[in-house]
């Protein structure tokens, strides 16, 4: 899959767990909402 930019875009998993929820469960990633967020909040 590629982005409006023609960058690969992948999902990572590690032992069936998508590497993004993980990060996102501690506390390490913001999920995505389409639009940008103040880096500073």
């Amino acid at each position: 899959m590629k982005d409006r930019y023609g960058r690969t875009l992948a999902t990572i998993e590690v032992d069936g767990r998508d590497v993004g929820d993980i990060l996102i469960g501690e506390g390490l990633a913001r999920p995505w909402t389409g639009k940008r967020r103040p880096w500073c909040d």
